[in-house]
């Protein structure tokens, strides 16, 4: 058996090589030939891995991601520091807690109790910031499944209505369309299961809506909304 993945390399504000490992390799048989001119796309989160936290601080960077023999034209990221004193206790409260990472890359963890502090912070002091709105999505996520706390190894049940409580609000929030489709895919689903089936279609018509005032946007995401739709009929 063979394995390729591919590597991503980060350069830092001031040109430095930065060391980035991911937490886990998603691993597939399906194989993509593309003629040329033909391009395939995905989405990869990226923004902590096995060296923790990928833009610790402000600045300037440049994702280049590698295949083999073939390089990507590098990626330009600006990180904005924090514009006053409470964006810089949102971004200290995240970005020194490990965890917190961790907790948004898996989006959930019963047993990952410094995260879960800091969001129940974040949520109880920043409600409707953009930082709390990822960690918002995230729980929100968490409470959609059932799962099981590793460290106690209790297990609990799927808590619906609360998925439900946290999701509705990211709706209007000012997240990234990646995440305002898993959050409006997750809530979708939780109030299917709730047995509010028309309120779950319209999650989906809001979002299909919003997707056609973004025609850059609308190629990517547009079919897995499509998707999600046939999944409620």
């Amino acid at each position: 058996p063979e394995m390729e993945t591919l590597v991503y390399e980060i350069s830092g504000p001031g040109g430095e090589r930065l060391p980035y490992s991911p937490l886990y390799v998603a691993d597939t048989d399906k194989s993509i030939t593309l003629n040329r001119n033909e391009s395939a796309h995905g989405a990869a989160r990226i923004f902590y891995g096995g060296n923790g936290y990928a833009f610790p601080e402000a600045g300037a960077y440049k994702v280049t991601v590698r295949y083999k023999a073939e390089r990507s034209a590098p990626l330009s990221l600006n990180i904005i520091a924090p514009r006053n004193a409470a964006e810089e206790k949102q971004a200290r409260l995240i970005l020194e807690n490990n965890e917190v990472g961790l907790f948004l890359m898996l989006e959930g963890g019963d047993e990952l109790a410094k995260a879960q502090e800091v969001t129940d912070t974040m949520l109880r002091d920043y409600p409707g910031s953009l930082l709390s709105a990822y960690l918002r999505y995230a729980r929100g996520k968490n409470y959609s499944v059932p799962a099981r706390n590793f460290v106690s190894q209790k297990p609990r049940e799927a808590d619906l209505p609360r998925a439900v409580e946290l999701l509705t609000p990211l709706q209007d929030s000012g997240i990234q369309m990646f995440y305002r489709l898993k959050g409006a895919t997750t809530l979708s689903r939780c109030l299917q299961q709730s047995g509010r089936s028309p309120e779950a279609v319209k999650v989906l018509e809001d979002l299909q809506g919003r997707l056609r005032g973004q025609p850059r946007l609308q190629p990517y995401f547009a079919p897995e909304v499509s998707a999600q739709m046939q999944k409620l009929k």
